[in-house]
């Protein structure tokens, strides 16, 4: 049925615009937005909508912008609201994708418009995405702007309503209905009750978005990279067929993964986290989670709580965080780090390294050579004699117990502790940084052995036989030129042999191999200091490390090392690997405190595919190839090329650089200084005040425990500042910086950022660019800087003050609800909330402003 633009006019609720007005604009909304008054409230004179059902076909659209045409004189921009996927968006009947967009343009060719806006989730991300909007433009011959990411509340706290390419003025609501929508732009909404969301529901096998919003939901999603959301209420969420990302959202939730590689938050409350298969991440959140990473190789972060953690199958790398902790890492290689709290860590089978890192923790290896750092506090590692045998334990210290079941080695009390430990049918390797003598006690079935402090006397309890095998040997050179040395295990057994000694500066390096691993070692035969150690390591990382630019960008980070140790005498080395192995493995360089250091140029990729370096004591490395470098004991610089790498070192002060690809940099504990450098990384501090950079491209930083510094740098940077007092710098682009706890500094610099100071007395400055800025909870300062800003009031966001508001420029906006009054005093203008909070406006009048001081004006 016909419509012609007379009968339509009636449907269009609008004022006329008037000269000097905003240019119109007409928006077309989905009709099953949850909750779509709050965002319609408040719209601007010159929005026009369609409303009364369903009315966004392409006929009422056409005949709307006529209309406004009509009416106006102007053209109008069009803005389509609904439910997004890469390359696609759906409002009501109308959907447009790669199929239809043809159809689409020639519709709207001949109308008059000045762009297209199309409010969807992830509508414009990925090759679909960017094939739609230039099959868009190039046909109807207009800008066209898509959300590359969500649209509505975020999980991590704010709004994001960001279109590539359009600045924030130009969007159709009011700011502050923007920020008091509590939800995402979902195919599927549920109720404030408990609802039960499936394929019966309008879940699609396509890229799907479900909101549970209240209630105690269940919701199980279909094929597709699926965005959902528990929210509110003990929640149970099922992931399915791709890459799926799952939010908990508060309550005791239970979510669960699939096929592909899935992104899942606990949230708040006790939740249970299970991988299932794929390459997945998992984050338990506050609470006492169960988080389980099933097949694949998992990221697993226990966060705040008494968490229980298990690996499952792949080489999973498990993290406790604060609070007592249980982790197990499952079958195959993996890495688990207790961190605060007193922990405990059991590998199970195959090749584990386990940090029991800060607190009294419990360490069992299991099965096969595994490597065991207890890190401070009083530890134990338990184990049969089997499981023990070819482990490695370092940084033994008086406080500690090795509890060995089955056997009887009292014969050991009163002996000196050496670098390995008879076991009768095996050998335990260990190492400490203090003599210590041994005291052994039998009972019930098992030896119990403690440390103390060595005297003068005393046997050795030890064996130095190495296990491998040593080829291509050359012989003795003079200081300065080149040696080279294999070492080849094929003993049946991870085995350890020495890498550096006898150089002539006390520094000793031991390597541990397992079975079917070999390493090529070449450098020179004495220690170099000053020029000859800075050149020497240029030629090094130049005969190892093949591209030109990778080369200058390791060989920068080396020459820093070096300047900064330049009364030490240092051994060069260049390490390779290769390996008969096919499935991941885990190779340990140790170094020894002494008065020469060492400088690695190490190329990783002739080790299996997902292997792990582990590095204790290795005062700096420069890292070729694809890999996990993990680390505890010791101060360690390491830095990786364009590979893809994961390098995150234990406790001490590190400086840790990833180079050219989408690396993780991860800090334990320790003053630490962190870059993502290029690619899109994602860099995260730990116990200490560290200081963290993003580097190129679009990174996410978290600062974690302590009082950090972070750097966005360039690209559209995420920054989380973390507990403690925080000072967060967004860099160029357009960033979004938390401050999350803790009385924070944020600045957003360059672009139109987001600022949120979360809890704690902030100070927030925008800086240049038109910004968003809120300082949520505390009492606050906020800077707007230069361009046009937004300041946003919540409840009970406490006394603030805006430093430089300028009227008729910037924005003031307030949460749904909160009412408010102002008054001049002393020159500036107060407002008064209806919660008892205040925002002060330095050095402005409330004439000025020309508004009347009543609730319900409009600042913008």
């Amino acid at each position: 049925m016909g419509h012609n633009a007379s009968q339509f006019a009636e449907r269009l609720y609008s004022t006329r615009a008037q000269a000097g007005e905003a240019a119109p604009a007409l928006l077309a909304m989905a009709s099953d937005v949850a909750d779509s008054g709050i965002l319609l409230r408040g719209l601007p004179a010159n929005v026009h909508v369609l409303r009364d059902g369903p009315d966004a076909t392409l006929e009422r659209i056409r005949s709307a912008l006529t209309t406004i045409r009509l009416q106006t004189g102007r053209l109008a921009s069009l803005h389509l609201v609904g439910h997004g996927a890469p390359g696609e968006i759906t409002i009501d009947d109308l959907r447009v994708n790669g199929e239809t967009a043809d159809h689409v343009a020639s519709s709207l060719r001949s109308v008059p418009l000045s762009f297209l806006a199309l409010h969807g989730c992830h509508t414009g991300a990925g090759e679909a995405g960017l094939d739609l909007v230039s099959r868009l433009e190039a046909s109807i011959d207009v800008p066209v702007h898509a959300s590359r990411g969500y649209l509505g509340r975020s999980p991590m706290g704010g709004n994001s309503w960001d279109l590539d390419g359009l600045a924030r003025t130009l969007l159709p609501f009011a700011l502050a209905s923007i920020e008091a929508y509590p939800h995402h732009l979902a195919n599927v909404n549920g109720t404030a009750g408990a609802d039960l969301l499936d394929g019966a529901d309008g879940l699609t096998t396509g890229d799907d978005t479900v909101s549970g919003l209240g209630g105690n939901d269940t919701i199980s999603a279909l094929d597709g990279n699926d965005l959902l959301y528990g929210d509110d209420g003990n929640d149970t969420l099922y992931a399915n067929g791709g890459d799926d990302t799952v939010y908990g959202g508060a309550g005791n939730d239970f979510n669960y993964g699939a096929t592909g590689n899935d992104l899942i938050f606990g949230g708040d409350g006790n939740d249970a986290l299970s991988g299932a298969d794929g390459n997945d991440t998992l984050y338990g959140g506050n609470g006492n989670d169960t988080v389980i990473g099933s097949s694949g190789n998992d990221l697993v972060f226990g966060e705040a709580g008494n968490d229980w953690l298990w690996g499952g199958k792949g080489n999973d790398v498990i993290y406790g965080g604060a609070d007592t902790d249980t982790i197990s890492g499952g079958a195959n290689n993996d890495t688990l780090y207790g961190g605060a709290g007193n922990d405990t860590l059991s590998g199970f089978s195959d090749s584990d390294v386990l940090y029991g890192e800060d607190g009294n923790d419990f360490l069992r290896g299991g099965a096969n050579a595994d490597t065991l750092i207890g890190g401070s506090g009083n530890d134990t590692f338990s184990g049969s004699v089997a499981n023990h045998n070819g482990d490695t334990i370092s940084d033994i210290e008086i406080g500690d117990v090795i509890a060995i079941t089955g056997t009887d080695l009292s014969s050991l009390n009163g002996t000196s502790l050496g670098s390995t430990i008879d076991l009768g049918s095996g050998t335990l390797n260990v190492s400490s940084s203090a003599s210590l003598t041994i005291n052994a006690a039998f009972s019930g079935g098992s030896t119990s052995l403690t440390f103390s402090a060595a005297s003068s006397s005393g046997s050795s309890g030890g064996s130095s036989g190495s296990g491998l095998t040593v080829t291509n040997q050359t012989a003795a050179d003079t200081a300065g030129t080149a040696t080279g040395r294999t070492l080849v295990n094929n003993s049946g057994s991870t085995a350890t042999g020495s890498l550096v000694e006898g150089t002539g500066n006390g520094n000793v390096v031991t390597v541990t191999l397992p079975t079917g691993i070999s390493l090529t070692n070449s450098g020179t035969s004495s220690a170099l200091t000053s020029s000859s150690a800075g050149t020497t390591l240029t030629g090094e990382i130049q005969a190892t490390e093949p591209d030109t630019s990778n080369q200058s960008f390791l060989d920068g980070h080396g020459q820093t090392f070096l300047a900064g140790n330049s009364g030490m005498s240092m051994d060069i080395r260049s390490i390779t690997f290769s390996s008969t192995e096919t499935t991941a493995q885990t190779v340990q360089l140790t170094g020894q405190t002494s008065s020469g250091g060492e400088a690695f140029v190490i190329d990783v990729s002739g080790l299996p595919t997902g292997s792990t370096l582990q590095l204790d004591n290795i005062e700096f490395a420069a890292i070729v190839g694809n890999a996990t470098i993990n680390g505890g004991a010791g101060q360690n610089y390491v830095v990786g090329d364009s590979g893809s790498q994961f390098i995150s070192l234990g406790a001490e002060d590190d400086t840790l650089a990833g180079g050219g690809g989408a690396d993780t940099i991860g800090s334990g504990y320790g003053e630490d200084i962190l870059y993502g450098n290029q690619g899109a990384d994602s860099v995260f501090g730990g116990g200490g005040m560290d200081t963290l950079y993003g580097g190129q491209d679009g990174d996410t930083v978290l600062g974690n425990n302590d009082d950090d510094v972070l750097y966005g740098n360039r690209g559209g940077d995420t920054l989380f500042g973390g507990e403690n007092e925080d000072a967060v710098f967004g860099g160029q682009d357009n960033d979004i910086v938390y401050g999350n706890q803790g009385d924070d500094t944020l600045a957003g610099n360059l672009g139109d950022d987001q600022l949120y100071g979360g809890q704690g007395n902030d100070i927030v400055s925008g800086s240049e660019g038109n910004d968003f800025i809120a300082g949520n909870k505390g009492d606050d300062t906020l800077v707007g800087g230069s361009g046009a800003d937004t300041f946003y009031f919540e409840f009970e966001g406490g006394n603030d003050q805006v430093s430089d508001f300028t009227a008729g420029e910037d924005t003031l906006a307030f949460e749904s609800g909160l009412t408010y009054s102002a008054a001049d005093s002393g020159g500036n203008t107060v407002i008064t909330t209806s919660d008892g909070g205040t925002i002060t406006l330095i050095g402005v009048s409330k004439s000025s402003l020309g508004l009347a001081a009543t609730a319900g004006w409009d600042l913008a």
